[in-house]
């Protein structure tokens, strides 16, 4: 991939990402279920790995071009500044996304660390002073962790489902312990940790982007959302949710990173908070409430379609491309992965009097 072709992709990835998180912004506003506006957000988070992934591994198609009538000098201007821009873009996501892979790598050991070192297993009798009703919809496999330490509880899992819990919720009252259960629980039985995975994937790797950050901090209030309808149950289990939240906030610090806990930012509990108190007016709110299947994959569905509509816009800046064939070229790396297998496919631009780098370079030779 020569610095025009990569100056090329980057930029349109950049383009593609920001409508596409745009789009998904628009679907989740008018969607009235946390349940379906957690699963758009699952879906972009998904989509934009693979838009990312397509763009540096398979050809596009280019609908538009440059103008045939731009002088040879000024395109060699052009393409000069392309080839500077493409190396310091190259740089730049090279340091950023080595500093974020490190940051993420510190959490996650950070995260090992404290469940190794700080929690312990709960043994059966504390178990045994937990709501039975509630800890009945765990996992059968799933790890209950005590600590001493004061942090809210959270859930967390890699292989292995796991509920976190510190000593001083033991002595919580029991409507207490049922609200944070049933919120955490719901957490690991909407696979809730995978989507965290997919947006701390799209967190490192396109850290500049502020529409990632965008649709971070919207998927994480959605699947607080939904677990707080799923946690209060009835319109009438409102009120005591929210003393719920409020006791567990005051009484316990941020939980650890890389984790979903009840307690999260004072922000976010506020918001949190007035929309349950909104929900509670309607007549016609049902907590938990599922929706038809057509209706659940409609949102994800709109998702997928205008990926593949994005995946197919390309801007025209790359002064190399030729106007002889309206598919940009393989990347080399997998085209070389397809020549070892025996299917050829070309790699390289079509001829034409523009694509001479250095007839741009030094016009006058």
């Amino acid at each position: 991939m020569n610095p025009s072709l990569l100056f090329e992709t980057g930029i349109s990835l950049v383009v593609q990402v920001s409508l596409l998180v745009g789009i998904a912004w628009l679907v989740d506003r008018s969607s009235h279920s946390a349940r379906r506006s957690t699963k758009t957000w699952t879906t972009t988070f998904v989509a934009i790995l693979c838009l990312s992934l397509a763009a540096f591994s398979l050809p596009h198609f280019r609908w538009f071009r440059l103008p045939s009538f731009v002088e040879l000098s000024t395109m060699g201007t052009i393409l000069h500044y392309e080839i500077l821009a493409a190396k310091c873009m190259l740089l730049v996501w090279l340091v950023g996304f080595v500093i974020g892979l490190l940051h993420q790598t510190h959490r996650y050991l950070s995260l090992v660390y404290f469940l190794g070192v700080r929690c312990r297993s709960m043994s059966e009798q504390q178990h045994a002073c937990l709501p039975a009703d509630v800890t009945a919809l765990a996992p059968d496999h799933a790890r209950w962790l005590l600590s001493d330490k004061a942090h809210g509880p959270f859930c967390w899992q890699m292989q292995r489902p796991t509920i976190v819990l510190p000593t001083s919720f033991l002595k919580l009252d029991h409507e207490v312990q049922c609200h944070v259960l049933r919120h955490e629980l719901e957490h690991l039985a909407a696979e809730h940790p995978m989507q965290h995975f997919l947006q701390g994937l799209c967190n490192t790797l396109l850290w500049f982007h502020p529409a990632i950050r965008l649709a971070a901090r919207r998927a994480e209030i959605t699947r607080e959302y939904w677990c707080d309808e799923v946690a209060a149950q009835s319109r009438e289990g409102v009120s005591s949710y929210l003393r719920s939240l409020a006791i567990v906030s005051e009484q316990h610090a941020e939980s650890p990173p890389c984790t979903l806990g009840i307690s999260d930012r004072e922000s976010a509990i506020v918001l949190r908070s007035h929309r349950l108190a909104k929900l509670m007016q309607q007549r016609d709110w049902n907590p938990g409430s599922n929706d038809s299947l057509s209706r659940a994959k409609m949102p994800s569905n709109l998702i997928i379609l205008a990926a593949l509509l994005l995946s197919q816009l390309w801007l025209p800046v790359n002064v190399l491309a030729s106007r002889h064939d309206w598919l940009s070229p393989w990347p080399s790396w997998t085209a070389g992965a397809l020549h070892d297998v025996g299917w050829t496919v070309r790699d390289f631009e079509p001829f034409d009097h523009r694509c001479e780098a250095h007839e741009f370079l030094n016009p006058d030779d």
